[in-house]
């Protein structure tokens, strides 16, 4: 099967990061030599080189000098920075990655409560009530997007921070997929605005309670538009 010559390493790793996560390449299977990579694939070497590389640096494959490339157990070894492939070929980490989306978004909340600031208190009540105006669905996707990266800016907790940042990219990537999220605005919109109240007011508890309902609202919307 040749590769596309447009953005040939970028195609080469694709195709074998797919190959890795949907299973075709199993936990510890040698994966063919390069020079037969580059041949099935259709691509010179100094392209399949740089796919590998990448492929590497996720943790997917173990490339050993002299030896033959074997590969990981993604599950196991690999970091957040795979989520945005691994998403799209096993369905089911979707209802995980919802799930851990809620649990860290509730946390956040709770400290975005005590830690944030007077512009953080303007900013959540301002996008809760534009969510609120949205003209439509893409829209009210981005203000989402930018209403929950505020409770973790509040939050200050850098940690959490990095790992938004990493399912930001998941969801940039993948906009059509996630929109979901938003249908049902009108009964959406009052969950923002008692997040962003409670928030305001300094009561974690009730901040906590709301982004529990508004993320659990959420993400079974995701789960009833991704069911078989």
């Amino acid at each position: 099967m040749a590769v596309a010559r447009s953005s040939l390493p970028e195609q080469v790793f694709r195709q074998l990061v797919a190959a890795v996560l949907d299973g075709r390449y199993a936990p510890g299977d040698k994966l063919p030599s390069q020079r037969t990579l580059a041949a099935d694939l259709g691509v010179n070497m100094a392209s399949l080189r740089e796919g590998i590389k990448r492929l590497e640096q996720l943790r997917l494959v173990d490339v050993k000098h002299g030896e033959s490339m074997r590969v990981q157990d993604w599950r196991g070894n690999a970091g957040l920075d795979v989520l945005a492939y691994a998403v799209t070929v096993d369905p089911a980490l979707t209802g995980a990655l919802f799930e851990a989306r809620r649990l860290l978004l509730v946390e956040a909340a709770r400290l975005a409560a005590e830690r944030r600031t007077p512009e953080q208190e303007r900013g959540l009540l301002e996008l809760a009530e534009a969510f609120a105006a949205a003209p439509d669905d893409a829209t009210a996707q981005m203000l989402d997007l930018a209403f929950m990266a505020t409770v973790i800016d509040a939050a200050g907790n850098l940690v959490l921070t990095l790992i938004l940042n990493s399912i930001r990219e998941l969801y940039l990537g993948h906009l059509e997929r996630f929109l979901p999220i938003v249908a049902g605005r009108d009964e959406l919109a009052p969950l923002y605005r008692r997040t962003a109240r409670a928030i305001a007011a300094g009561e974690g508890g009730r901040a906590a309670a709301a982004l529990t309902k508004l993320a659990g609202a959420q993400e079974i919307r995701m789960l009833e538009a991704n069911a078989p």
